[in-house]
């Protein structure tokens, strides 16, 4: 009868750390997933099909300097998420570099798929804004968790 108990109480145990551990792999991918959701959402194709998201669209990005301040600040927040999700990506840069290159690739092929265009990759000026981006949450992240890390330790 103890036997029983013991291994039902083991199982028990077993499925608790479980839950646990897929708990923590939603909420840490939950924020990563919307925040790329949303990155590489169409809205180049939702301006030209729906006119109240269009027109105020076309008013905030109507250049290319604008188009390259918007994707500099998608990018910044994305990193943002990511690295403070997934924080071993600061100690690796190289794993978040190549992550968020595939992310503007993606984004730049998703963005021709719905133009009904085969993806050139050839927008320059997007990619920059995408790198400068990457590049200062990589260096935001960084330097406030060094704060925080010498905060703690006073």
């Amino acid at each position: 009868m103890r036997e029983r108990v013991s291994k039902a109480s083991k199982v028990s145990k077993a499925s608790k750390v479980l839950l646990k551990s897929k708990s923590r792999i939603i909420l840490t991918a939950l924020p990563i997933v919307a925040a790329f959701a949303f990155l590489w959402f169409p809205f180049d194709w939702l301006s030209e099909v729906w006119s109240p998201f269009g027109n105020p669209f076309r008013v905030v990005f109507h250049d290319a300097r604008s188009h390259f301040y918007g994707h500099t600040v998608l990018f910044l927040v994305t990193g943002i998420i990511v690295l403070i999700r997934v924080p071993v990506l600061v100690r690796k840069p190289v794993f978040y570099i190549g992550a968020m290159v595939a992310a503007a690739l993606v984004q730049e092929a998703i963005q021709a798929f719905f133009r009904n265009e085969i993806p050139r990759f050839n927008d320059f000026n997007a990619f920059r804004g995408d790198a400068l981006g990457s590049f200062c949450s990589f260096i935001l992240v960084m330097i406030i968790g060094r704060f925080c890390a010498k905060k703690s330790l006073t």
